[in-house]
């Protein structure tokens, strides 16, 4: 069963402490888990309409990042077969076949040390960081079972080895939140600038412009929410809960 990882709120106040577009991470942590319900539930289908809030199947920001992702619901959604610039991007080649080499991974799980192994795991991430923001269906595709990709995307990739700072910075290109494990950074400046890198990358790899959530750029959106924030915030502990 895939999974999607959201931080705590103390983790979220970091993020915000090092500027980060956390209305972005909190958008793009929702499309995750609306799509991570429909791909693990799969006879419930992704964004149906009949279980989907109607709030969320009119929000544009949330809708057309998971119809390029999965453009045959386009056809059940308004929002998105009424959207030219949708039609337009899927119209767009694209590879995705060559990161598929990553479910090789699953036909070691019953060896022993293999998945474990420090140069392996190194391997998986190296090819993460540089394949996945072209293939973003991928992080809900890959085939189980396959414990290290699940701790890439699960957020506990660390808790299993020690990693060269090379490895450091591939991870914060697959999930941002990584920027706030690692702590010698030379500086705050030097952490701040790894955490808004990963999530320059995250939000190209679900299509989100560069300017969504630029409104709220030092307001801090976590204590006093407004309506936006709040159903995402809504949605996610909703999400949330029905999975896990």
């Amino acid at each position: 069963m895939k999974k999607v990882f959201v931080p705590s709120m103390s983790e979220l106040y970091r993020m915000q402490e090092l500027k980060a577009n956390v209305y972005s991470y909190l958008l793009i942590k929702v499309i995750e888990l609306l799509i991570v319900d429909g791909v693990n539930y799969y006879k419930k289908g992704i964004l149906n309409p009949d279980i989907i809030p109607k709030d969320i199947l009119e929000d544009s920001d949330i809708v057309l990042p998971i119809c390029r992702l999965y453009p045959e619901i386009v056809t059940k959604l308004p929002i998105a077969y009424n959207d030219v610039n949708l039609c337009l991007n899927l119209m767009n080649e694209r590879d995705e076949s060559t990161i598929s080499e990553l479910d090789n991974l699953s036909y070691f799980v019953n060896g022993t040390g293999v998945l474990t192994n420090q140069i392996v795991i190194e391997r998986a991430i190296e090819i993460l960081a540089n394949k996945l923001e072209n293939n973003p269906r991928y992080r809900f595709q890959y085939r189980s079972p396959n414990p290290i990709l699940d701790s890439i995307f699960g957020g506990t990739i660390t808790d299993m080895l020690f990693l060269p700072e090379k490895e450091k910075s591939n991870l914060t290109m697959i999930e941002p939140y990584y920027a706030l494990l690692f702590e010698n950074y030379r500086s705050e400046d030097e952490e701040k600038a790894c955490l808004q890198n990963g999530m320059q990358l995250y939000q190209r790899r679900y299509g989100i412009s560069a300017n969504c959530g630029v409104e709220y750029q030092g307001v801090d959106i976590l204590t006093n929410p407004d309506k936006k924030v709040k159903k995402l915030i809504r949605t996610i502990h909703l999400m949330k809960d029905n999975l896990y």
